[in-house]
């Protein structure tokens, strides 16, 4: 379209990401013209995990002793599991609606072993499932 001199226009507002994962993309990709369009106010921290700054939820969480298992043309990891699982079983037990938790993981493997093992309390999908849409 641009070839066909179509000017592109930046919509430079998100609404989904909270700004702690927003802020990556929108200063690495976007040299920061992106903005939130729902405040940081707005976005509390969910409870439930032992966040490394309360103020900003994002986090690694440090899986040891774990091996990827191929199945097919997909992988999975039962640790890395087994350590989400305990993540959103913290989150269930801080009161948050099992509605309002997303598991988002690459692989259809590692999307089978996480239903398996939360068995449908929260909803488990691949990134692609999961796009454009919001959870916490």
């Amino acid at each position: 379209l641009v070839a066909a001199g179509v000017v592109p226009f930046l919509l430079d507002t998100q609404y989904r990401m909270h700004p702690a994962i927003s802020q990556f993309p929108a200063d690495l990709f976007y040299a920061g013209k992106i903005q939130d369009g729902i405040p940081l106010d707005y976005r509390k921290t969910p409870r439930g995990y032992n966040w490394p700054r309360p103020d900003w939820p994002v986090a690694f969480e440090p899986v040891r002793y774990s091996r990827e298992t191929v199945e097919g043309v997909s992988r999975f990891n039962q640790t890395e599991a087994e350590a989400v699982c305990r993540v959103v079983q913290g989150f269930l037990q801080a009161e948050l609606p099992p509605g309002d938790i997303g598991v988002v993981t690459p692989y259809a493997a590692q999307v089978r072993v996480l239903r398996r093992m939360l068995r449908g309390v929260v909803e488990v999908s691949s990134v692609d499932g999961f796009q454009g849409r919001e959870k916490e």
